[in-house]
């Protein structure tokens, strides 16, 4: 079986990211990797008080949070798990949990492969070529709902930190990024001038408030309090047609 790294690092980080919420304050979240036969799997497992048995068939439905204290006040948009399921199905492995009292184990699990893995990324010539986007923004949850509502035009990657971003532009090229402006780090827009060629890079600014964005290579600026987040996601397909296209 083959995966492809960008969504598989997704959905760890997504499982890494649950078991460190909602784990008991002090505790540790466990992350391991064991081979079952012909299968690897692996397992995070948390600290915190258990997934009740009521929500347990729902875990995996959109928009789905257990009706607990601490569910709400931990907040989310319920939709991660169910991300999470559609990406590890996507690539043919399985995903599931088991839970009890003090702890809750989620596990991902892909059948070995025999030969050399190759990216998603890397299709035959004959098919359309899929769209790469990188996405800089530390919210988690928004960084969700945007992967699934443009999952259909682009293979987007999220970053939470402008280092982590800058990385990933000298690993690979991307054909779209996205600046999600509200970093605590400092300024996000230093993160053009690490795109290699911001000329054929599409560049999409999303701000809170309006505001001008003085800079010639940005394609497109979205005022994120004005749209709605079905009209931010059209505006940014809207884009990346033109891109496909060029």
């Amino acid at each position: 079986m083959t995966v492809d790294y960008d969504r598989l690092q997704q959905v760890l980080s997504n499982l890494i990211s649950n078991a460190a919420k909602f784990s008991r304050e002090g505790e540790f979240v466990e992350v391991k990797g064991v081979r079952r036969g012909d299968y690897a799997r692996v397992s995070v497992v948390d600290s915190g008080s258990g997934i009740p048995k009521k929500f347990q068939e729902r875990i995996f439905t959109p928009f789905s949070q257990a009706d607990t204290a601490e569910s709400r006040k931990k907040g989310g948009t319920g939709l991660g798990l169910n991300i999470s399921k559609r990406l590890i199905e996507g690539m043919g492995g399985s995903i599931g949990f088991r839970s009890e009292e003090g702890k809750t184990t989620c596990w991902i699990e892909f059948q070995l492969a025999d030969t050399e893995p190759q990216r998603i990324d890397d299709q035959p010539s004959n098919e359309p070529r899929r769209l790469s986007g990188l996405h800089l923004k530390d919210d988690h949850d928004f960084a969700e709902i945007l992967h699934t509502g443009l999952e259909n035009d682009v293979h987007l990657v999220n970053e939470t930190t402008l280092a982590g971003a800058k990385r990933r532009l000298q690993e690979r090229a991307f054909d779209i990024v996205i600046i999600d402006i509200g970093l605590r780090e400092g300024n996000d827009l230093e993160l053009i001038d690490a795109v290699p060629n911001p000329d054929k890079t599409k560049i999409v600014v999303l701000i809170a408030v309006d505001e001008k964005i003085d800079n010639a290579y940005v394609d497109l600026t979205i005022v994120k309090s004005r749209e709605r987040r079905g009209e931010t996601i059209a505006g940014i397909i809207g884009l990346l047609k033109s891109a496909r296209d060029a």
